[in-house]
């Protein structure tokens, strides 16, 4: 028992002695294969990071309210959007146009939990906030194609220009994507332990009804929890958008790795959500290196697919 409550201690050792072992191995065969293995693996922990960050919003919602949130790839595109609206339509400066965006999504988050979902979960039957969430979607999707037009576009950068990572050119946008996601995540982990809004959202999960007895609004922490996890998937959009560009599609693969993350680290679990997305990113970068960049995101899948044969509870179960 010890040792899956560690287990995350033992995943991060594991990934650490993996890098030290590839690097070491690549340079002994050749210096220009360790170099470009060095460079994957921060590549990989670089796109883990932002995974992380999306994922994060979408198991605080499924711990929380055990809703799966089928629109929260969408609201992905809808910061990227929104940022790139206030910035060239608005005329903002682009840090301006970030905050406005984060509070906007922040907003529309919580007005959905408490006017849509709300009555759908509580009133009617559970399972129909699930479909309204599909429904939503959709709905979303077909706004941006007639508001934002078909082709894809890119967002304002946050900052421009490359670094040099042994010798190879490394984009500054992909440097602050990854780091600024760890923040976040990081940040957010510890809030989430160590402030009462986090005890009470802990509380939450482990009984409603003790936690409303000693004085927690649920209600509040339904609205506040689901416009939190929308807000990260739009700062997941802000970061990543970019470099990968945006279209009315785009939130549909960040969307779907997202569960597969969920799932992996398990529902629910935020470590399980860092460490599963730092996984999926190291797999899919070495796998797009060296086996085919065609399956890059099949092999996020298939880790999926292990996942729910060999450990159906992902690796830390069900702990916010």
């Amino acid at each position: 028992m010890k040792l899956i409550k560690g287990m995350e201690f033992y995943i991060a050792l594991g990934i650490i002695l993996f890098i030290i072992v590839g690097t070491a191995y690549m340079y002994s065969i050749d210096p220009t294969k360790g170099n470009v293995f060095v460079y994957q693996i921060i590549n990989g922990l670089q796109t883990g990071c932002c995974y992380a960050l999306i994922a994060f919003g979408l198991s605080l919602v499924w711990g929380i309210m055990n809703l799966c949130n089928f629109a929260h790839g969408d609201f992905y595109t809808l910061g990227a959007y929104l940022a790139l609206w206030f910035s060239y339509a608005v005329g903002l400066p682009i840090i301006i146009s970030v905050i406005i965006t984060l509070v906007v999504c922040y907003i529309i988050g919580m007005m959905l939990e408490r006017g849509l979902l709300r009555p759908a979960q509580y009133v009617v039957n559970p399972q129909f906030a699930w479909i309204i969430t599909f429904g939503l979607s959709l709905f979303m999707e077909n706004l941006f194609l007639n508001v934002f037009g078909p082709f894809p576009v890119k967002p304002p950068s946050l900052v421009t220009g490359t670094i040099s990572i042994l010798g190879i050119g490394y984009s500054l946008e992909r440097v602050l994507a990854g780091t600024v996601g760890l923040i976040a995540v990081i940040t957010i982990y510890i809030m989430l332990k160590f402030t009462w809004y986090g005890r009470s959202l802990r509380a939450v999960v482990q009984d409603r009804e003790a936690a409303a007895l000693l004085g927690v609004d649920i209600s509040k922490v339904f609205y506040l929890s689901f416009g939190f996890g929308i807000m990260l998937s739009a700062l997941g959009g802000i970061l990543m958008g970019p470099y990968l560009l945006i279209d009315p599609l785009s939130g549909f693969r960040p969307g779907l790795k997202a569960f597969v993350i969920v799932v992996l680290g398990g529902m629910g679990s935020l470590k399980g959500s860092l460490i599963g997305g730092i996984l999926l990113g190291i797999i899919e970068s070495l796998g797009a290196a060296y086996i085919a960049p065609g399956y890059q995101d099949a092999f996020g899948f298939l880790l999926l697919v292990l996942t729910l044969v060999f450990k159906p509870e992902g690796l830390f179960g069900k702990e916010l």
